[in-house]
């Protein structure tokens, strides 16, 4: 009798430790990364003089600045603090065409490296002729 009492409470406490161990993993499957909610969804729009608008959207890490997204996913090219070309399509000076954006449809008034990304903003970069 010792014996199967003996048998039965090792066997409970087996069962025991592997519940606890597969309630622990379980849990974290669950939880979402930290990356993930520190995430910034954009849309970003450019428009070359004359030409139809192309239009996506990024998600980047929170803190992302503009320049860091267009130099990045459009290729951009930014001098002296203006850019100058998107999506290889570069500024023309003889021509008078150069790039300008907007910022959830207002004129920006800040280099795109101080533009630090928020939520669902509106960036559209279009060239334009002056």
């Amino acid at each position: 009798m010792k014996k199967n009492v003996k048998t039965i409470v090792t066997v409970g406490t087996i069962l025991l430790a592997v519940l606890v161990v597969l309630g622990g993993c379980s849990s974290k499957q669950n939880a979402k990364p930290k990356q993930a909610r520190d995430d910034v969804t954009v849309e970003l729009t450019y428009k070359p003089y004359e030409k139809t608008a192309v239009t996506k959207k990024y998600t980047v890490a929170k803190g992302t600045n503009l320049a860091e997204l267009i130099t990045d996913k459009l290729n951009a090219k930014i001098e002296k603090g203006f850019v100058t070309s998107v999506a290889n399509i570069k500024q023309n000076k003889v021509k008078g065409l150069y790039w300008t954006y907007k910022l959830d449809g207002k004129s920006a008034t800040a280099a795109a490296k101080t533009v630090i990304l928020k939520p669902a903003q509106k960036i559209t970069f279009e060239m334009v002729k002056f």
